[in-house]
């Protein structure tokens, strides 16, 4: 077994044979060109299973921030409220995914949608709360463009060669958008950070995608 690329940052499993000395027979038949899962994967059985129902398990702590927020949705402010809709719309994409996942499809497009709506709200809703320096602004034009054309292009092929590029540039992008928020929370001598709904929001924001960030390097 060997670990090859079928096309640049797209990796791929190359299965050989061995001559009895253990040397690598690498020409003549080779097995190096296997069907990604996604999109072609057999359906769940005890060997495949688990981890999507570990990962289900994790996907379904949403509730809490969601039940929390019907809980107290009558005293909360309107930006409040917004960020509680959008929590709603995760809950439902997680159901989605799930499907996905349950049935063995592809749901490479179906991601790369959630992370274009995600950037959208968050560049608005930071917006609407007066916590987007002019820098912030620009940079989000230039993100929410690219992540439109990959979005797109996700639809046609479930994996592409800039695909590594664009997430970690959302990525990054998450995390600077949310330590802008924590900063300019500090730098406004008129809010209490501890107080303040947006520096919680920004602050979780931030640990989340740094580990995201972590993981994917």
């Amino acid at each position: 077994f060997g670990e090859s690329l079928s096309v640049p940052t797209v990796p791929c499993l190359v299965i050989a044979g061995v001559k009895a000395n253990e040397d690598d027979i690498d020409t003549g038949l080779l097995a190096e060109y296997g069907s990604p899962c996604p999109p072609h994967c057999g359906t769940g059985n005890p060997l495949n299973s688990w981890i999507m129902w570990v990962a289900a398990v994790s996907s379904s702590t949403i509730l809490i921030p969601l039940l929390l927020g019907l809980y107290t949705f009558n005293s909360i402010e309107t930006n409040q409220k917004y960020f509680l809709y959008f929590i709603w719309f995760s809950f439902l994409f997680e159901i989605v995914s799930f499907y996905y996942a349950y049935n063995a499809m592809d749901n490479h497009g179906l991601f790369k949608l959630f992370i274009l709506a995600d950037l959208t709200f968050f560049i608005w809703f930071y917006y609407k709360s007066r916590i987007f320096p002019a820098w912030m602004g620009l940079l989000s034009i230039g993100i929410f463009f690219f992540s439109i054309t990959q979005t797109i292009y996700g639809y046609f092929s479930s994996v592409n060669q800039t695909d590594t590029i664009f997430f970690f540039l959302v990525f990054v992008f998450f995390i600077l958008q949310s330590t802008s928020a924590i900063i300019a929370i500090f730098d406004n001598l008129d809010l209490n950070p501890a107080n303040n709904y947006i520096f919680w929001i920004a602050f979780a924001r931030l640990i989340y995608f740094l580990i995201i960030l972590f993981i994917f390097i």
